[in-house]
Order: structure tokens, then sequence, then C-alpha cells
């Protein structure tokens, strides 16, 4: 029998995900599960050429985006996750797919769950953890949730 024990959710600060996130919450409620909310703030990127794309170190302005985000987590958390639903939050540097995966190792996440919506934008999947990708690179077993294109941002 597949025993979920943790989940982890990336959660990007867009509709999409906050809709998402319902399920993501129903999933760990049913299970018992604790849930880890990820948020991934993206390596600055130099393009050095065809050859080498080279990450620039962390500046204050990095730093200020992980504690806005570690506050938007904790945020929602508080708004969205019932008492009973043990959490946990998370700010993670990284490409996003790739970062999704690392941390749910690190979390012995059972499952991963993540949104999805039909037709995505070509160029939403440079940007976001992708559910192609988080499945290419994650060896857990990952679980989308299918929300509808919103045309506003907010969170």
């Amino acid at each position: 029998m597949f025993e979920v024990k943790s989940i982890l959710f990336p959660m990007g600060f867009d509709d999409e995900s906050l809709l998402a996130l319902s399920g993501a919450v129903g999933l760990a409620r049913h299970f018992e599960a604790r849930l880890v909310l990820l948020h991934v703030v993206h390596w600055p990127v130099v393009w050095a050429g065809p050859e080498a794309a080279l990450s620039m170190p962390l500046d204050l302005t990095g730093q200020e985006q992980v504690r806005d985000a570690e506050a938007r987590l904790r945020a929602l958390a508080a708004r969205h996750v019932p008492v009973g639903v043990e959490v946990r939050t998370r700010v993670e540097w990284g490409t996003p797919a790739r970062t999704v995966a690392t941390v749910a190792e690190d979390e012995e996440a059972s499952l991963v769950v993540v949104a999805t919506h039909p037709r995505r934008r070509w160029w939403e999947s440079l940007l976001r953890a992708s559910p192609e990708k988080v499945v290419h690179y994650s060896s857990r077993p990952v679980r989308t949730v299918v929300v509808p294109r919103l045309s506003h941002v907010h969170a």
C-alpha cells in the first residue's frame, strides 16, 4: 500500500498555484500527511556566450526576495492550511524543477503535488517548475492538479 507521510507543494505566488494549494491541502488532510510549501527563487543568470551561463552571487536584493517569499508562504499557510494539518514552509534558491526534486529528497516527500493548466504558454515552462520537468528530475511520485488559466496575478 502506498503510504503518504509528507507532501511537497511547490508554490508560485499566482492564482493558479493558490487554486492548486487547496488540492494539496485536501490530500494532506486525507492522508494525515505533513505538507511542505516550497517557493523557489530563481538564480540570477548572466548570459556569457553560447558555452556558459554564470550564476551571480546572492546580493541584498536576492536576500530581500527570500525574506519576502518566506513571509508570503507563512501568510498563505496561515490563511489556507487548516488547523490539524502539519505545515512547513521553505524557500530555496535554484532552478525550479531541479530544486523541487532536491527538496523532495531532502524532505523525504512521499508525493510532490504541482499545479498545471491547459495551454501553458511556452515561456512559462522556462520560468516555472513545469510538471513535465518535475517528473523528469524527481525520483518521487508527482501528482498534478489541473487548474484553469486565470488572467490576473495576486496572492
